[in-house]
């Protein structure tokens, strides 16, 4: 004989049971005393759960298990926050040096910045490179010449190429799908 699940007999009790269902339990109670008395000890046990007095909790809790509950944004580890904080510096420095070249090749009405322009940039990288070579002159070792020619096409489109990477990079590691866990998963 099959008998009834506690599963049942807990929906029996809390008439939350489908009357045809319930007819099936009825009719099976009044045929097995297993189960008969499986009912009267559930029956026990919620009367006396129902009799035990309201407690007061001693702090609420409702505040910490919402909290646990919510998605919380991922931090930062701090060399991604690093290394974020120096691509956005160079990325504004290569777009503040290309300002010169961009104002000759688009004819934008930008004013006047007293910066070196790119060109003098690379002269003064030249002289340094010069300066190398003739320190390694003194000890007899030979340096290959550097030579640093560019075109201003190449430069702009370098810049902008650089500039738009940063950005689709750091979007994409920064989108917060990747930044949301809950509470319970950082535990």
């Amino acid at each position: 004989m099959n008998h009834l699940t506690d599963e049942i007999l807990n929906e029996y009790l809390d008439n939350t049971l489908p009357p045809a269902a319930r007819a099936v339990a009825e009719s099976h109670l009044r045929a097995c005393a297993d189960c008969e008395l499986r009912l009267d000890e559930l029956a026990d046990v919620f009367s006396a759960l129902s009799a035990l007095p309201e407690l007061e909790l001693a702090r609420d809790l409702s505040a910490d298990v919402v909290r646990a509950l919510t998605p919380q944004p991922m931090p930062l580890p701090r060399l991604l926050k690093w290394t974020a904080a120096l691509q956005a510096a160079a990325a504004l420095v290569a777009l503040i040096a290309s300002l010169p070249l961009l104002q000759t090749l688009f004819v934008f009405e930008i004013p006047a910045v007293s910066l070196p322009t790119v060109p003098d940039l690379l002269a003064r990288l030249d002289q340094m490179a010069l300066g190398v070579q003739e320190f390694f002159a003194r000890f007899q070792f030979q340096a290959p010449r550097l030579t640093l020619e560019f075109s201003s096409l190449f430069i702009t489109v370098a810049v902008f190429s650089v500039t738009l990477l940063w950005l689709v990079g750091n979007g994409l590691l920064l989108r917060p799908s990747n930044q949301i866990r809950s509470q319970g998963d950082l535990r």
